[in-house]
């Protein structure tokens, strides 16, 4: 018995969700690279950033470079200007 009564062909939409603070270097290079590299990549990247307003520069370059190198996934970046933490950016 199926748990979910979806109808057939079904049409799925997946989403990356990254939070990041001050490490655009590891977005760049590990995140962001190993998401776009999946057999399926994401319909949707979303990048949560809750850097400190310094760094967050390097974090609009990072998710313009990778939105450059996969044109076929949309990115979104959210950045907290609010509390710290995630929570902050919604």
């Amino acid at each position: 018995m199926p748990v979910f009564n979806l109808p057939s062909p079904v049409s799925l939409f997946s989403v990356a969700l990254i939070a990041t603070r001050n490490r655009s270097l590891l977005l760049s290079e590990r995140a962001l690279d190993s998401i776009c590299a999946q057999e399926r990549a994401p319909d949707l990247v979303l990048v949560v950033d809750d850097s400190q307003p310094y760094y967050r520069h390097e974090t609009r370059a990072v998710v313009a470079a990778a939105s450059a190198r996969a044109p076929e996934v949309a990115f979104q970046l959210l950045v907290n200007q609010k509390a710290p933490g995630a929570s902050g950016a919604w």
